[in-house]
């Protein structure tokens, strides 16, 4: 009982988690992964490319990112939680991120389970869904480098 309350007291003044830190690393290593697939997919012109990804392993894995900003938001609200206050302004860039990632996992699965469909479309189609993946890409790539900012 008194190891819990000590451990709670140093939880809370001396060693608080930093659940900031871990959210924008979550979510830069999740913003390389899916950079990646696209990549492969623009690089070989192919859907099949996305056989060799897990799909599913990045599904789960913004599951986990929902979940710690679920945490954060939580944390977050507590009065001593003032760690966490130096993350107020990113706070809404966190949640876009996620809405982002969220697009392109669902929109990466889509693919995969259409991919037989996909094949045949016709080159000036391929050419126009090529395009917007680069543009996809691109947004990406900027949110990536605005962790970095």
């Amino acid at each position: 009982m008194v190891g819990n309350g000590w451990g709670f007291l140093i939880e809370c003044y001396i060693l608080p988690p930093d659940q900031g830190y871990k959210m924008k690393k979550m979510l830069t290593d999740m913003e390389r992964k899916i950079i990646k697939i696209y990549y492969g997919i623009l690089h070989d012109r192919e859907l099949k490319s996305l056989k060799s990804f897990d799909i599913d392993g990045l599904a789960e894995e913004l599951k986990k990112v929902e979940e710690q900003m679920s945490g954060f938001n939580k944390d977050y609200s507590i009065k001593w939680a003032k760690h966490l206050k130096k993350y107020e302004n990113d706070i809404e860039f966190f949640e876009y991120s996620i809405e982002l990632l969220g697009v392109s996992v669902r929109f990466l699965q889509k693919i995969y389970l259409f991919e037989n469909d996909l094949t045949g479309l016709s080159e000036e189609e391929r050419k126009y869904l090529f395009v917007n993946i680069s543009e996809v890409v691109k947004k990406h790539e900027k949110l990536l480098l605005s962790f970095y900012e």
